[in-house]
Formats: C-alpha cells, structure tokens, sequence
C-alpha cells in the first residue's frame, strides 16, 4: 500500500507543478478562458489524488500494540 500511496503523491505533485505554471500564464495573460478551464481539470487531478492519498492510509493497519 505504501507504493500505491507513493504513486498519488508523485502525480499530486507533478500536477501542482503544471497548475504553478498555468497561474503564471494567467498572470501574464489573464483574459485567456482556457487556462481557467485547464485549471478547473487540474484541481479536480488534485483532489481526486489527495482523496485516494487519504483513503489508502484509513485502510492501513495500525501498528500492534505492545504488550505489557
């Protein structure tokens, strides 16, 4: 599962790089509806990485606990 939880990270963050870039092309060019649009659609690849980040560790176990 930890691999799994890996993946979501590595693209969370590869897609934060790229929406990084598209704020900075807005800046430059802030009448371009597209770059919104591209926006919206990587918000949501964030989210939906964050979400399954978040659910894969709910389902990991706990670690034992010690015995006394």
């Amino acid at each position: 599962m930890f691999a799994n939880q890996r993946i979501w990270k590595r693209k969370r963050d590869e897609l934060s790089t790229r929406r990084a870039a598209l704020l900075h092309q807005l800046d430059v060019k802030p009448q371009d509806p597209g770059l919104s649009s591209q926006l919206k659609v990587i918000d949501a690849e964030i989210l939906e990485c964050t979400r399954n980040m978040e659910r894969i560790s709910s389902v990991r176990p706990s670690p034992a606990e010690p015995k006394n």
